[in-house]
């Protein structure tokens, strides 16, 4: 059974983007009573990168919750010290498993991913997301994606 729509790394952030502007127009905020001013994006695990890389091109978005999100893919699973789970080799699995959900392009985009080379790279938009408030969860014990690394985020 196919999903209603695969999603893709664009797909993923313009959804969230069309959503702000939904509930922002005048029609839904005020027969809805939307607080505008309020809006917080919450991401969890790779969510916890979109929210953050969403959060820092939406103006709308003035608070943001990332929980356990890899903040930079350049370091990720680098460092032979800090165990972390290795994406670089789920694409196969990601490409059989999720085909219905997930659309990955080519293991060449994936592998940008990996490597930090892509726009999904929250650390690349620091500077735009100063002005937010964020908190950032992190559990000690996650095996996939070290704590400490989330630790030099700002």
């Amino acid at each position: 059974m196919q999903a209603a729509g695969l999603l893709h790394f664009e797909e993923m952030i313009n959804t969230i983007k069309y959503s702000v502007d939904f509930f922002s127009s005048p029609d839904i905020k005020d027969n809805y009573n939307v607080l505008i001013d309020e809006i917080l994006l919450l991401g969890i695990s790779f969510g916890g990168s979109i929210s953050l890389l969403v959060g820092s091109e939406e103006n709308k978005i003035k608070k943001i919750i990332s929980l356990c999100p890899i903040t930079n893919f350049r370091q990720h699973s680098k460092d032979p010290k800090i165990p972390e789970l290795d994406y670089s080799n789920l694409y196969e699995l990601i490409a059989k498993n999720y085909a219905d959900s997930i659309k990955i392009r080519s293991r060449e985009e994936w592998t940008n991913v990996c490597n930090g080379n892509s726009i999904l790279n929250p650390v690349d938009y620091v500077e735009k997301l100063k002005d937010k408030e964020i908190l950032l969860i992190h559990g000690k014990l996650d095996e996939e994606v070290n704590y400490k690394k989330n630790s030099g985020f700002f």
